[in-house]
C-alpha cells in the first residue's frame, strides 16, 4: 500500500507541483518523504543512480533531514565505487 501511496504522490507532483507546493513547508516534507521512500527502495534495490537522484532531490525540498543526507552519501560512495571497479581502469585514480 505504501509504495502505490507513494507513486501517486510522485506523479502528483510531477504533473501538478503546484497543488503540492500550496501546502507550503507540510507539502514539502510530504514530497521529501516521497522521495526518500523511494530512494530507499532503489538502494535496497542496487539502483544507485536512482538512490541519488532522489535522495539528492529529497535534501533539496527539505534540507534539515536525519536519514536523507547519509543515505545520499552512502549511495554515492556505492555507486561510485561500482562504477570505478568496473571501468577499464585507464581513468583518473
Amino acid at each position: 500500500m505504501d509504495r502505490n501511496r507513494f507513486r501517486v504522490l510522485d506523479k502528483l507532483y510531477r504533473t501538478r507541483p503546484a497543488a503540492l507546493e500550496g501546502l507550503g513547508s507540510v507539502g514539502r516534507r510530504i514530497i521529501a518523504d516521497t522521495h526518500n521512500w523511494l530512494g530507499k527502495e532503489a538502494y535496497a534495490g542496487g539502483d544507485w543512480r536512482e538512490a541519488r537522484r532522489r535522495f539528492t532531490a529529497s535534501v533539496l525540498t527539505v534540507p534539515w533531514q536525519r536519514e536523507a543526507p547519509m543515505l545520499l552519501g552512502l549511495s554515492l560512495v556505492r555507486g561510485g565505487a561500482r562504477a570505478w571497479t568496473s571501468g577499464s581502469g585507464n581513468g583518473r585514480r
